[in-house]
């Protein structure tokens, strides 16, 4: 499941940012929702993530205090991914498709 995450993150950050570019000039609201959620993105791949697999190892390890870092990192990228896939659902329903 993990090895899956770098391609989503990938694929939401190319896909959202094309989208924003689209849709900048004939609906400049959707296009900065899309757009915000292009420039999290990037965090949430290059910074939240690394740190979650980092804390994953040391639950691994045994080490004390490991789960609840890792628990909060968890719970961190649900509440940020879940509002991007709201974001990009209601711009698809705004849009009709």
């Amino acid at each position: 499941m993990c090895a899956l995450f770098p391609w989503y993150y990938r694929y939401v950050a190319v896909t959202s940012g094309l989208c924003a570019a689209a849709l900048s000039l004939e609906r400049p609201v959707d296009a900065a929702i899309i757009g915000s959620v292009a420039i999290i993105t990037p965090w949430l791949m290059f910074g939240l993530m690394p740190a979650i697999h980092r804390q994953s190892a040391r639950v691994k390890a045994g080490e004390n205090g490991a789960k609840q870092v890792f628990d909060r990192g968890h719970r961190v990228s649900v509440v940020v991914n879940v509002p991007q896939l709201a974001a990009a659902a209601g711009v698809l329903v705004h849009l009709q498709l």
